[in-house]
């Protein structure tokens, strides 16, 4: 698979311009450090370049297949979410974070008691549902139990069992998103 490195325009030998310079191919390192590397070459990108290119793009919209996969990579630099997520992928807090909580001697723990909970809430919906009753009362019921099933298994036992680096791994997801915490 060839990654495209360079997208900025560029004018051919007989001066007509041309939406793009050759891509050059880069080399083809494995995992994360292909990610990071990706990562990393993005983030050089100034905000009036993006807005630049975006514009000679929609100019130039008959481009070819390599144009539209470069196209698209522009257009999702251009969104701030994206590049809060490039940034906070390039933070080496959020990497100890994840580590942490990936490497948690009780995650197995975890798994077992979410998947008991889940069990329990299945067989809690049975036991209110089987009586019945008006239908806004069970609307309600059904709102209540799903909303105690969520806070349980994405806020209190990974609380409980995991601890602080579960609660930053989610806080700078947030960030990203746009939340202020």
């Amino acid at each position: 698979m060839i990654l495209f490195a360079s997208v900025a325009a560029a004018e051919s030998p007989q001066g007509v311009s041309v939406p793009f310079q050759v891509p050059r191919p880069l080399p083809a390192p494995t995992g994360y450090a292909r990610d990071l590397r990706l990562l990393q070459e993005f983030e050089h990108y100034d905000q009036l370049e993006l807005q630049e290119n975006l514009k000679q793009l929609n100019r130039n919209e008959g481009a070819e297949s390599a144009s539209n996969l470069q196209a698209t990579l522009l257009r999702a630099l251009a969104d701030p979410r994206v590049r809060n997520f490039i940034e906070m992928a390039s933070n080496p807090k959020v990497g100890e974070a994840v580590q942490a909580v990936v490497k948690h001697p009780k995650r197995t723990n975890l798994f077992y008691l979410e998947i008991g909970w889940l069990l329990f809430v299945m067989v809690l919906r049975a036991k209110v549902f089987s009586k019945p009753a008006h239908w806004f009362r069970r609307w309600i019921q059904g709102i209540a139990i799903n909303v105690l099933f969520v806070l349980g298994a994405s806020v209190i036992f990974p609380r409980v069992i995991l601890g602080q680096p579960y609660f930053d791994v989610i806080g700078y997801f947030l960030e990203a998103l746009g939340f202020k915490l």
